[in-house]
């Protein structure tokens, strides 16, 4: 009897260290789904550093956003490219199939097309651009809200972002006034 349980002891060790491991791992939810490069991402619900642990003002090292250009004139259309820039060591998974961007509601600016989806954006080496239309009412600095899903990698590890709350800063001045 007592082989026995020698032999199943650290079994039952292991198991328990994997039930611990898969607890840690669940309760970190707060970090966005990371898998090792081409691999299929699991279905399932979002998962986002900024979003699950409420701290949207939490600077995200994964990637940054820019907006060219960044002034604009009031009431008038202008072409604008927007781009998720990769963080160090990082860039965009030409292999996730599910880039998408939705614009949240503006009554200060109106754009176009309010939801961007993978056919639209463009992938570089170290940036994922695409272009939308702005049309800003009033003068003023804005952010361009959106909820977006993409993914940035390096040879280890891809960071898959699924309703990832990103913004574009902009600005809008009265026609005459841009520098």
């Amino acid at each position: 009897m007592t082989s026995m349980y020698r032999r199943t002891l650290p079994l039952l060790g292991i198991a328990v260290a994997g039930l611990l491991g898969l607890a840690a791992c669940e309760d970190r939810g707060a970090e966005a789904e990371s898998v090792a490069p081409g691999t299929p991402s699991s279905a399932g619900a979002a998962t986002s550093g900024e979003a699950a642990t409420g701290d949207e003002d939490r600077p995200d090292d994964r990637y940054s956003t820019a907006t060219n250009p960044r002034e604009v004139a009031v009431g008038t259309a202008t072409p604008v490219n927007l781009s998720i820039e990769a963080g160090s060591g990082l860039h965009p998974n030409r292999e996730y199939p599910n880039w998408s961007f939705e614009f949240e509601k503006n009554s200060d600016w109106k754009i176009t097309p309010q939801k961007v989806t993978a056919e639209d954006v463009t992938l570089g080496d170290r940036r994922a651009y695409f272009r939308v239309e702005v049309t800003p009412k009033a003068a003023g600095a804005a952010e361009l809200r959106a909820t977006a899903d993409f993914s940035v990698c390096n040879d280890q590890t891809c960071h898959i972002l699924r309703d990832e709350k990103v913004a574009f800063e902009i600005t809008a001045q009265q026609q005459g006034s841009q520098q």
